[in-house]
């Protein structure tokens, strides 16, 4: 394939001049990221690479950083010659190395990603690495949970707000349910394609559900960073989520039960983004001089945090926490981020205590 696609930059057959344009690195990254896909096939990671529409999840590598030209308009707005397309002004979302005052790194190329909402541009960049004084802020334990998505072990509460406007949930829910009355059409005749209605339908409802996605990451990045800065230590349940959120549908043979009330908690689950808080937490807690400790959250729910008594009769209800030996009361997510504060710093060979 690689001898192939070099022959094809050498002398390209009428309607394909254009691959003589392309970097040559950008071919050789597809080829590295084809390789990469079988290897993780083999491994047992990945299902086998299969092809693909052009138009869903297109990224385009531009590995020469050199002809990019880039140029800053304003505050909001940069300009890079993108080849084959041109010149093309782009959203300034962060300081760039060599282009914004105190900001040392270079840019080594980007890539051009295309998803529901539209193209977008990554920069890789190399920055240097300096030493990182340790953060002297407080330890914090945190507890994630569905009523509340983190709860601090000094009573703090962090709720994940609405991320779609009444306007567009409405919206939303009849999108779906229009897609859904065109799906069950096409389905009772055998062999009818999907319509461009029906299809639309799923375009436009990608598009709120991207738009909620990018309002859920960007409440994320602003709470963990946060986080990371303010606290030395931050201590977080080791979860396995994917187990968490299995399906209790069952089998023919044994059907699950209650499936319905499950389902509506795996998309609860989900919806806070537990895995992707903490790997946010997992690499800005070091690069703030900290550190991001997991422990095992096997009855963290049932533990006092003051006398360390478990019993299933701790919990009164679903908030409410009352010790039967010691009488301490609490609410239910702040006694149990507590705890895991408490296992969190016998683990990181740290004095002190959790607060409450």
């Amino acid at each position: 394939m690689d001898r192939q696609l070099r022959e094809a930059r050498t002398n390209p057959v009428p309607g394909y001049e254009w691959l003589a344009l392309l970097p040559a690195q950008a071919t050789q990254q597809v080829l590295k990221q084809y390789r990469r896909a079988w290897h993780r096939f083999f491994e047992g990671l990945a299902r086998p690479p299969k092809f693909k529409e052009r138009s869903n999840h297109l990224a385009v590598d531009c590995p020469q950083a050199a002809h990019l030209h880039l140029a800053r308009l304003s505050r909001r707005w940069g300009e890079a010659t993108i080849p084959k397309i041109g010149r093309v002004r782009f959203r300034w979302t962060r300081p760039l190395p060599g282009l914004s005052r105190g900001c040392p790194g270079r840019i080594t190329g980007v890539r051009l990603v295309k998803d529901v909402l539209g193209w977008h541009v990554c920069f890789r960049i190399e920055e240097p690495i300096g030493e990182v004084a340790p953060n002297p802020g407080s330890p914090v334990g945190m507890d994630r949970g569905v009523a509340h998505t983190m709860t601090l072990s000094d009573g703090r509460y962090l709720d994940m707000p609405e991320l779609l406007t009444p306007g567009e949930r409405r919206r939303l829910r009849k999108l779906e349910l229009q897609a859904a009355r065109r799906r069950t059409h096409r389905q009772r005749t055998p062999g009818m394609r999907m319509s461009d209605r029906e299809r639309d339908t799923y375009k436009q409802t990608g598009k709120l559900r991207a738009r909620q996605a990018r309002r859920r990451e960007d409440w994320l990045h602003k709470q963990t960073t946060d986080l990371a800065k303010n606290h030395g230590l931050v201590v977080v349940e080791d979860l396995r989520i994917q187990n968490m959120t299995r399906s209790a549908r069952g089998t023919i043979e044994q059907p699950g039960k209650n499936v319905k009330a499950k389902a509506g908690l795996n998309r609860s689950i989900l919806g806070m983004a537990w895995g992707k808080a903490g790997e946010m937490l997992a690499y800005k807690c070091p690069d703030h001089g900290g550190a991001l400790v997991k422990v095992n959250p096997r009855n963290s729910s049932l533990e006092c945090a003051e006398c360390g008594h478990i019993d299933p009769r701790n919990r009164v209800d679903q908030a409410t926490f009352r010790c039967r030996r010691c009488g301490h009361r609490a609410n239910a997510d702040v006694n149990a981020a507590q705890v895991l504060l408490a296992r969190g710093l016998g683990l990181a060979g740290r004095s002190g205590t959790a607060p409450g």
